[in-house]
């Protein structure tokens, strides 16, 4: 979030196209105050069964807490 790294690592590998049924919650940021903020998602290696590279990010939702 904004050149920080927020949340730990992920392995988002899956054996099938199959949406998964529940959301992942990642991380939790505190915004400092109201403004914009760029987000900056990065695949850093892949699990063994996986044959490439990809990343896809069908909904990004920010919750106010």
């Amino acid at each position: 979030m904004n050149g920080a790294s927020v949340g730990a690592l992920q392995d988002e590998y899956q054996a099938t196209d199959a949406v998964p049924i529940s959301p992942a919650i990642w991380a939790i940021f505190n915004f400092a105050a109201a403004g914009n903020y760029s987000f900056k998602f990065t695949i850093t290696g892949k699990n063994a069964a996986s044959s490439g590279y990809s990343l896809c990010l069908d909904t990004l939702t920010l919750t106010p807490q």
